[in-house]
């Protein structure tokens, strides 16, 4: 079978910032487009969605815009982390997500990490499986807390049954790895083969390569041509062309 050659790793808490961020990010609206008062009304509605219902795009684009306020001053930081806060305090997934990135976007010491694990939990007690896989990833790599594989192990688990891609190819890995519990591959197959319901191309992509390798279990070419198919669905068009080729 084709395959992308890729190279998996964990990621390390900032790129996954970064990536989620980046993806959240779409089409957004540039402060230095638009007048102040134009930039402060703009604010001010995409603030008030975010924190009253939970819209994501909401949040995205007030993100998008107070960052360079951030940048410049503290005080603006603490003042758009309680405003923010009052979202996340009424259980709105998105809110608590972007709150998180907001306190950990000036400095990265132990203090700024405890508060974005805190606000990562919340989001994921909302039933936010990113947040979830964060948290995980904080556990799983000693970011901000102790090194724990049990309760990393446990997150990813969480962010699995929420369809998070990555929660469900890390929740693999440590079945199969039997970190932070016994091993066991019926289950670690299950949790990987899941990966192709997500949304998440380059989790389907890496699960397609594990399942057709086999190295933890019987190879599942079928299954792994379902995550390439489904990766192709999502977008990559290279994956595509090479399921193309294959017909």
């Amino acid at each position: 079978m084709c395959q992308k050659e890729r190279t998996w790793k964990a990621p390390v808490l900032v790129l996954i910032i970064m990536a989620a961020t980046s993806i959240a990010l779409t089409g957004t609206v540039r402060a230095d487009d638009m007048s102040a008062d134009e930039n402060g009304m703009i604010k001010a509605l995409l603030l008030s969605s975010c924190i009253t219902e939970g819209k994501g795009s909401s949040c995205a684009g007030y993100f998008d815009l107070i960052q360079p306020e951030v940048e410049r001053s503290d005080d603006a930081r603490a003042k758009n982390i309680g405003l923010m806060k009052l979202g996340c305090l009424s259980y709105k997934p998105q809110t608590c997500l972007y709150l998180g990135l907001l306190a950990t976007k000036l400095d990265d010491s132990d203090a700024s990490k405890v508060m974005f694990r805190k606000h990562m939990e919340d989001s994921c007690r909302a039933g936010r499986s990113l947040g979830c896989f964060m948290v995980g990833v904080m556990f799983h790599q000693g970011e901000g807390v102790k090194k724990d594989k049990k309760a990393s192990r446990n997150y990813f688990k969480k962010a699995c049954d929420g369809n998070d891609g990555y929660g469900c190819l890390y929740y693999g890995f440590e079945l199969i790895k039997g970190e932070g519990g016994p091993a066991d591959k019926d289950k670690a197959k299950d949790a990987i083969t899941k990966i192709c319901q997500s949304n998440n191309p380059d989790a389907c992509l890496a699960a397609a390569d594990v399942l057709a390798k086999g190295d933890a279990f019987e190879p599942d070419q079928k299954a792994a041509i379902n995550c390439l198919v489904r990766a192709c669905q999502l977008g990559d068009q290279e994956v595509c062309r090479q399921l193309q080729a294959l017909r």
